[in-house]
């Protein structure tokens, strides 16, 4: 088997052998197919809200009120979109997702009992080994899945990808269940554009009262002026909190998914195990002959 005419003969020789075996390959990944749970992939594309937009004397006033000491800010879309895409991940966006729509009963399941409505420690042999190997290796005893595990799950099934200069940033979630990977990218935006709306009004009601004291103290007019500006600012951040309109990001589509499942991928799979199977096939034989020609 050390020329080349040899491979290609049994090649040749092989080769119903080799294609009924590749036909079988075909036949056991179908079966394999149908017992995994097929996954689908939701999505949810944003992008910066008025990313361009200032302050309306971030530039008139700007230097003047560097004079007194004030900070009146520039562009605050463009580090809220920033704050939206470092949030998602958050333990505190997963608590208020918990007490939302709780997504702990599906990541969970096996360990929520949904007639009492509590987390309990799962039973079974298999769960009685995987506890003794934890003891064993020094882990924590189980505990009930809290916030931090949630937040853990989405830094890690949540996959981000963005254009070149990041302006329009693209989530993708891949689940079993289609309706639940949709519900879940919703109340992730929801709830972290509603986050962030709380702590901008928060932030612009401490302004605004620092400023309305600021003003008590100023005998000058222009510096009035520049301190009266802040308070209507201050002013328009807080009616921009509390509308229903989002401040950090928007949605440039409807939050939805595929329609056809993305894992397993059939035709690949198909494809993949054919070619594994006819390459076995054929080194199989490879190795018998030449077994039997040294015999």
């Amino acid at each position: 088997m050390d020329k080349i005419e040899n491979y290609i003969e049994v090649f040749q020789n092989r080769f119903k052998t080799l294609v009924l075996i590749g036909i079988v390959s075909a036949i056991f990944c179908i079966v394999f197919l149908n017992t995994v749970t097929p996954k689908y992939t939701a999505f949810m594309k944003i992008g910066p809200v008025d990313l361009n937009e200032t302050t309306n004397n971030s530039n008139g006033l700007g230097a003047a009120a560097g004079l007194i000491g004030l900070n009146i800010g520039g562009s605050e879309s463009a580090s809220s979109y920033l704050v939206f895409q470092e949030t998602i991940s958050s333990t505190r966006l997963a608590n208020r997702l918990i007490k939302k729509n709780d997504p702990r009963k599906v990541f969970f399941g096996s360990m929520y009992d949904e007639e009492n409505d509590i987390f309990v420690r799962p039973k079974g042999f298999v769960n009685w080994i995987k506890n003794i190997i934890k003891n064993i290796l020094g882990y924590p005893d189980w505990s009930e899945p809290v916030a931090s595990n949630i937040s853990t799950i989405i830094e890690n099934s949540v996959i981000k990808t963005s254009n070149l200069d990041n302006n329009f940033v693209t989530y993708y979630f891949e689940f079993e269940d289609k309706d639940f990977a949709i519900s879940f990218l919703k109340d992730i935006y929801e709830e972290t554009e509603s986050l962030i709306k709380e702590q901008q009004k928060m932030i612009a009601s401490e302004k605004k009262q620092y400023y309305l004291d600021a003003l008590k103290d100023v005998t000058s007019d222009t510096h009035r002026k520049i301190i009266s500006s802040q308070i209507v600012e201050q002013e328009r951040m807080l009616s921009k909190t509390g509308i229903s309109t989002p401040i950090s990001a928007m949605l440039i589509d409807d939050i939805d998914a595929y329609p056809q499942q993305t894992y397993p991928k059939r035709i690949q799979s198909i494809f993949f195990f054919v070619i594994v199977g006819f390459l076995f096939g054929y080194i199989y034989f490879v190795i018998r002959d030449i077994f039997l020609n040294n015999k």
